[in-house]
């Protein structure tokens, strides 16, 4: 797949080879590398503040089971590093090496340009005169030997946080994404690193006294079977750790990932990158963040996107002269903000498609735009030419079960454009529609079937000619939208959606057993949304499920499990057989309307809605 160059933090980068399979036994990208860091910037970041970094590479991924890929370490920042990144010279005896400290989203992406997959940093920080401080942290590292596993490290970790609570230290765990654990007391920085590692191998061999057929704190192997070692010496000034978020180049993308100690117990297992995206609400290691350091992004991946959300209606009198048209198109939500040939994609809530779409991303940086924010849709067409939702989830869908390694050649993306927001530094919302749309056609995209990027045209005559123009192309519906309308953030109705069939955001909170030829797997799903702010039961869906679908809700709900229903109100013939999850998963279903008593009638599914959070799904209309 070709190059493509991205705006990160205001930083130009170019990324190449996203398509690179990095874990083989996933399938997952370099592209998906390089979104997961984005995704986990604020978070991370703060953990590697100040903190000369060590990268471990995997130029062409870790391979495979007896094949592995090659690795090395790296410690000297290479010329073509980037110019903004900052630097810091660490002298090594006889020699001097040049070391990158990482503090923005550009740092992280361009470390994920490079396939430096782990970063390991030092329990000490850079000082404001370039001096190495004392350790701000203790780390003790629980990696057990033969016949050990991670529940022996629970064990122990256990043991260590009592120990160590006595003399006023609370430590905080992470799962080390390899083997075992890694655990992490805050520091007031009054002493220096060979106190420091002489304090924990003091708490080592305390364990080891208190855990004799347990805990081991010497690294002679004879000595580790069935034992966890308790490894002290990371304390020391020349050594570092795998900063928490970081990935590790197992075999699985495995993440070094912070855990509350509610989780460490005798059924504690190791993280990938798709679970800790899923668990960004806090950083469990919040102590341990130096005073006063955030993470500094200009493009927060986190953060939602102030976009204008269109209304559902039945109606069908709208005058022409007060109202435009407009295909409405089944896809993902998408703004793309534009600077010259680097460009930036996000979804209504905040994740970042970038990495995801690099066709896209390609096609507006080499368009010649300018400096502009638009708004559009994300869409994959069938064979035919229809736009195919489940092609689309399997291209970007965040659920890794749902996602495809790629099929840029199967399932190439395009984008349709309705809307500028900005251009060229000044907001265009407070222009009316026309306005708006002067503005979009005169940026010359224009609407060539074939182009990744397209400005689908307005629609002519009356909405009865929209509706029939859509019906004939299989699309889901019309847009109508005020002329005069200015562009507000929020749910408005100054832009009205009319769809063939209605559909509805649902929230799946459980799920019943099948019955007949689906015995053994998945029935029917459980539903609610929110109603004045609180969950309330909308029935079931069991038709419309394709054996993929099936089989990604299979992998996905175990996750999500719990033992009591997250609503009252359900019906006890399906409370009697429903197994309940959390309200964790969005989806889409149709149905033919509303009952009296607030349900769902003859609901089908259409699919999860990565792009929709959780808080915003509500009733569009009873």
């Amino acid at each position: 797949m070709a190059a493509q160059t991205v705006l990160v933090d205001g930083h130009r980068l170019r990324l190449t080879n996203p398509d690179k399979v990095m874990y083989p036994s996933s399938g997952t990208t370099k592209a998906e590398v390089i979104s997961y860091l984005m995704q986990v910037a604020p978070l991370m970041l703060p953990h590697l503040a100040d903190r000369i970094c060590t990268r471990k590479r995997w130029p062409e991924g870790v391979g495979e089971p007896g094949r592995p890929g090659e690795v090395f370490f790296e410690k000297n920042l290479p010329s073509h590093a980037p110019s903004w990144m900052r630097r810091q010279q660490i002298e090594h005896g006889t020699h001097a090496a040049m070391y990158p400290i990482v503090e923005s989203a550009a740092d992280l992406a361009w470390m994920g340009q490079m396939n430096a997959l782990e970063l390991h940093v030092p329990q000490w920080r850079v000082g404001p005169d370039g001096e190495q401080s004392n350790p701000d942290r203790l780390v003790l590292d629980l990696d057990p030997g033969p016949g050990a596993d991670l529940a022996r490290c629970a064990e122990v970790a256990h043991e260590a946080r009592a120990l160590l609570s006595d003399v006023g230290l609370e430590l905080y765990p992470v799962t080390s994404g390899s083997k075992g654990l890694h655990l992490y007391a805050p520091l007031d920085g009054q002493h220096d690193a060979e106190y420091v590692n002489e304090f924990a191998k003091t708490v080592a061999k305390a364990l080891e006294q208190q855990l004799p057929k347990l805990v081991v704190s010497s690294q002679t192997k004879s000595l580790r079977t069935r034992k966890v070692l308790v490894d002290w010496s990371q304390n020391n000034a020349a050594k570092t750790t795998v900063s928490p978020y970081s990935l590790r180049g197992t075999a699985h993308p495995y993440v070094a990932a912070p855990r509350t100690w509610d989780e460490i117990d005798d059924r504690l297992t190791q993280l990938d990158l798709h679970d800790v995206l899923e668990r960004l609400d806090s950083d469990p290691l919040e102590p341990l963040r130096p005073a006063g350091t955030v993470a500094s992004s200009s493009l927060d991946r986190r953060g939602p996107i102030e976009v204008m959300l269109a209304s559902p209606t039945t109606s069908r009198h709208f005058d022409p002269d007060d109202w435009a048209f407009e295909m409405k198109w089944d896809g993902y939500r998408a703004v793309a903000i534009v600077d010259g040939d680097a460009t930036v994609l996000r979804s209504r809530n905040g994740v970042d498609l970038t990495a995801s779409c690099p066709e896209i991303v390609t096609a507006l940086g080499s368009a010649g735009l300018g400096s502009v924010v638009l708004d559009g849709e994300i869409i994959a067409f069938d064979e035919d030419g229809v736009p195919d939702f489940g092609l689309l989830q399997q291209r970007i869908g965040m659920h890794r079960s749902a996602r495809s390694s790629g099929l840029p050649a199967d399932a190439p993306l395009h984008y349709m454009v309705f809307d500028l927001i900005e251009r060229d530094g000044t907001s265009l919302r407070s222009e009316t529609y026309e306005t708006r749309r002067a503005a979009l056609e005169s940026l010359g995209i224009g609407d060539d079937p074939e182009a990744t990027v397209r400005v689908p045209p307005t629609l002519t005559g009356d909405l009865s000619d929209a509706v029939a123009d859509s019906l004939n192309r299989g699309l889901e519906g019309v847009m109508a939208k005020r002329r005069t309308s200015t562009y507000r953030s929020g749910r408005s109705k100054s832009w009205l959606k009319i769809k063939h069939q209605r559909t509805q955001d649902v929230i799946v909170i459980g799920w019943t057993p099948g019955q007949g030829g689906r015995r053994g797997s998945i029935g029917a799903l459980v539903l609610a949304v929110h109603r004045a702010g609180e969950l309330s039961y909308v029935g079931k869906v069991g038709s419309g499920f394709r054996e993929r679908d099936l089989d990604v809700l299979a992998s996905l709900l175990p996750e999500y499990e719990v033992d009591h229903p997250p609503v009252s109100g359900v019906p006890s013939d399906v409370a009697a057989q429903a197994r309940w999850t959390r309200p964790a998963l969005v989806a889409e279903v149709a149905h033919s309307t509303w009952t009296h008593g607030g349900h769902l009638r003859h609901a089908t599914w259409r699919g999860l809605r990565d792009d929709v959070a959780v808080d915003d799904v509500v009733v569009y209309d009873t």
